[in-house]
């Protein structure tokens, strides 16, 4: 028998590379993706930051675990804290993954364990910071507050200035703004730091004019969170203050223009009201009373606002722990309505947006109003059907809708379209166009040499080089008012179109040379709806309505989806 023989320093040399290389290969990789994170390459960032977790269970003598747990713990928190609240404007569901609770859990299970290696720790201060404003952000703030009065029995100075700082914030957090000044004005000479905070309570309580910014920009919480994290850069160690732009600081908007004065007969009403999940009532969730002529936006942090419309008639206040909300002063005899936001590691399988009927409140009136979300719809399948050309949605049934239809989302953006489906429907079909959605557009507008509106090409020729298409089945009562939505939006597994010369004449801004290539092709080929799609669009933009109802007539009778009927309207918006 052939005998091998190894020279021992080999086999020292196989040890030193199992234990000592291959964990620290491990480290860097999971490092360079926690610092890809943080610079925001999240693609980069969420995978390789995996590799800490190798390194954690990988065994060998590690030295830096405090600085690991906090990199795997923000590794989790940054893959949530851009879903934490589902924003409620009807458009941007960008929570892609509703299991942000796990996701949230996971972070302070790694946080908890770094500050278990003790105060000696380097990264102890970093954890416990963490630690705090993620519970802040969940809004677990008796639980924030625990660690923060823990911290301030610390003998080290600088985690008493922590639980300080925090404590400020908690007291924003929690509405309690008058106990944030107060700590702020007794600490401003023993740390300068807190400067900045008082001008972030006086910002939140609404006191603007205390608040050293110009008055156009004291709105924009990001200006004020990128003030917060420029004057931190003195003291780095003090707060991680990117983590503050994800608390949803309480911050009721009452604000009424006294110029605005009411009719001599007149008095403001009044509305109030609950928020409830399936018996639950709901604290802490966003409720707002606009005119329905406004818009509004929703910042980084989840906080509804009026997208710089007025605040005059308008109101923004937060449910108590039993779920009710009260508007004081309430314009009477204009049209309103009623959104709600709540943020959506809260509670798990709702609707997180609901948009009351147009409310009315009379001179003097009271009204109340009790919203009530409703369970999710269930997709069960979404299935592309490339030999029929057709996606093929099904989803579970709601119970008391009338109809169902679709929020489409391409890059960001998105649309409602109703009525896609009868109440007894449980399926909802997209047209493709050899697998490109071309059957969906949005509508824009750019300006020409004269300074006139004209249509985009990216309008007129549809989806037809888009794959990152997402896709929300909705539930609508006999009012057209939603009743309940499926909260992940979902991916759809369509293909990119091949251009025909007119779709190419587009493209390239040459609208004119398309559509007659488009007509020419059209008339060889009648029932090539690749043709129609464009032509179609342009029609209705040129107000040749005739045209452009045969073209989606012939469009349905080709589909048989009632997509293209359903979005007739949308097209046809001039009419």
């Amino acid at each position: 028998m052939k005998v091998i023989k190894v020279k021992v320093k080999t086999i020292l040399l196989a040890l030193f590379i199992l234990f000592f290389t291959i964990p620290y290969i491990f480290y860097f990789i999971g490092d360079w993706g926690y610092r890809s994170l943080d610079k925001g390459n999240e693609e980069i960032g969420t995978y390789t930051i995996g590799f800490l977790k190798l390194y954690e269970h990988y065994p060998t003598i590690k030295t830096n675990m405090g600085k690991s747990y906090y990199m795997l713990g923000m590794g989790n928190y940054n893959y949530i804290k851009d879903t934490l609240y589902f924003y409620p404007n009807g458009i941007t569901a960008n929570s892609s993954n509703n299991r942000n609770m796990k996701q949230a859990e996971i972070a302070r299970d790694y946080f908890e364990k770094g500050i278990k290696l003790g105060e000696d720790d380097r990264y102890y201060v970093n954890n416990l910071n963490a630690l705090i404003n993620l519970e802040m952000t969940l809004g677990n703030s008796n639980k924030a507050f625990e660690l923060i009065v823990n911290a301030e029995k610390s003998e080290s100075e600088l985690i008493r200035q922590i639980a300080l700082i925090n404590k400020i914030v908690y007291y924003g957090k929690t509405g309690d703004y008058d106990k944030g000044l107060q700590i702020c004005e007794e600490n401003i000479d023993y740390l300068p730091l807190v400067e900045i905070y008082k001008d972030g309570l006086n910002y939140l309580k609404g006191d603007f004019d205390k608040v050293p910014i110009e008055a156009s920009t004291s709105y924009y919480t990001d200006e004020y969170n990128e003030k917060l994290k420029i004057n931190a850069e003195k003291n780095r160690k003090i707060a991680n203050l990117n983590i503050l732009k994800d608390i949803d600081f309480v911050r009721n908007i009452r604000r009424y223009d006294n110029s605005i004065a009411l009719e001599d007969s007149d008095n403001y009403g009044e509305v109030t009201g609950r928020v409830v999940v399936s018996g639950k009532p709901i604290a802490n969730a966003k409720v707002f009373i606009k005119r329905q002529s406004l818009g509004f936006s929703v910042y980084d942090n989840g906080i509804l606002n009026f997208a710089n419309n007025d605040y005059t008639e308008s109101q923004m206040v937060y449910t108590n722990g039993n779920g009710e909300f009260t508007f004081e002063k309430v314009y009477p005899h204009k049209d309103y309505e009623i959104v709600v936001g709540i943020p959506s590691v809260f509670v798990d399988g709702v609707t997180r947006r609901e948009t009351e009927s147009s409310i009315i409140v009379n001179s003097g009136e009271k009204i109340d109003v009790d919203i009530v979300f409703n369970e999710e719809v269930n997709i069960k399948d979404v299935k592309t059907d490339y030999k029929e050309d057709k996606v093929i949605i099904s989803y579970d049934k709601i119970e008391n809708a009338d109809s169902y239809g679709l929020m489409i989302r391409i890059n960001g953006y998105g649309i409602n379209i109703p009525k896609l489906a009868e109440k007894n429907g449980d399926v909802i079909k997209i047209p493709l166009t050899n697998g490109a959605l071309q059957a969906f557009s949005f509508l824009g507008y750019d300006e020409d040499e004269n300074g006139n509106m004209i249509l985009t090409s990216e309008s007129i020729l549809g989806g037809i080089e888009e794959k990152d298409v997402w896709i929300n089945v909705i539930a609508y009562d006999k009012y057209g008012k939603v009743l309940s939505r499926s909260i992940n939006p979902i991916k759809l597994d369509i293909k990119k179109k091949k251009l025909n010369q007119g779709e190419k004449f587009i493209k390239d801004g040459k609208i004119e040379e398309g559509y007659n290539w488009l007509l020419e092709a059209l008339k060889k080929e009648p029932n090539n709806k690749e043709y129609m799609y464009p032509l179609m669009r342009i029609a209705y933009d040129r107000k040749d309505t005739k045209f452009g109802d045969e073209l989606v007539d012939r469009l349905e009778k080709i589909n048989c989806t009632g997509f293209d009927e359903a979005m007739k309207s949308y097209y046809n918006w001039q009419e």
